[in-house]
């Protein structure tokens, strides 16, 4: 989970970038930005990338980019928490699936690893 603030916004900004077409990555966090508006879909993912981005991908939901400059570290308990959650919605694993497919699978292998 400590990869993603560090390998995360680059990956999906090329991404995105390349499939819309947009010619420069600001423009590109506002069109990410823009569609992560539906609150019941996105707002774990809006929350993800708002801590991973410092607030240049900010969606429906956010915590404030001074809270993320105040606890960093966070970034990867929310993530934890927003994927935990996502194992029980169909929904949200969809978005979460969509978004950070890697982060999602290394979650679900770490999961499994847990004793029973």
């Amino acid at each position: 989970m400590d990869l993603i603030p560090y390998y995360l916004p680059p990956l999906v900004q090329k991404w995105y970038q390349n499939s819309y077409d947009i010619e420069n990555i600001e423009a590109v966090n506002r069109e990410i930005s823009k569609d992560l508006c539906d609150m019941r879909k996105h707002s774990a993912v809006s929350d993800i990338f708002e801590g991973v981005t410092g607030g240049e991908i900010v969606g429906c939901a956010c915590h404030g980019v001074e809270y993320w400059k105040k606890h960093p570290e966070y970034v990867t308990s929310e993530a934890f928490a927003h994927m935990f959650e996502a194992q029980f919605d169909s929904v949200r694993y969809g978005e979460m699936k969509k978004y950070f497919p890697s982060a999602l699978s290394f979650f679900e292998k770490m999961i499994k690893e847990v004793p029973k």
